[in-house]
């Protein structure tokens, strides 16, 4: 059986490798976006959905970096 710090620390290295994750998926769409926009023919609809992708994946983010700020935060 685990101890409840093994699975804590299992639960953060979890939570790591995820932010890492996202992080890579943020910038893979930034790349995608650039790319797309330097091409004249890119739709505009197109753009439109990587954007709407990574703004998920930046609230992902966000969303798993909260508990680590109110934690570093508290008075």
């Amino acid at each position: 059986m685990l101890s409840h710090n093994h699975m804590a620390e299992r639960s953060f290295d979890n939570q790591i490798s995820r932010l890492e994750s996202l992080r890579e998926k943020h910038a893979s769409l930034s790349a995608r976006i650039e790319d797309a926009q330097k091409r004249p023919f890119s739709a505009d609809f197109y753009v439109k959905q990587i954007k709407k992708q990574k703004l998920a994946v930046k609230e992902q983010i966000q969303a798993l970096r909260l508990p680590e700020y109110k934690q570093n935060n508290k008075k």
